[in-house]
């Protein structure tokens, strides 16, 4: 008999309307810091950071989700995302 797995969901406010990442996709949530631009690249992509000797490429999720900015107002976070390939962060 195969058993249900509880799914672990961090959920997050952004333009206005509710998101969520499993838990289990997250390598950890970075304070947000200089990001450095990187020319040439597209608008979704706001620049890189340099965290813990890892270059991280930073997308804004409302960019590449195609939402206007919100106005929300709180903490901002990036969500250093696990993965063998590349460094990210939304």
């Amino acid at each position: 008999m195969k058993e249900d797995k509880a799914v672990q969901i961090i959920l997050f406010s952004l333009s206005g309307k509710s998101w969520g990442i499993k838990f289990e996709d997250i390598k950890e949530i970075i304070e947000v810091r200089q990001i450095t631009p990187v020319p040439k690249t597209p608008p979704f992509i706001s620049g890189i950071i340099n965290h813990r000797g890892n270059i991280l490429t930073i997308i804004d999720l409302a960019l590449f989700a195609e939402q206007s900015p919100g106005n929300e107002k709180g903490y901002f976070k990036i969500f250093h995302l696990k993965s063998n390939k590349m460094n990210l962060g939304l």
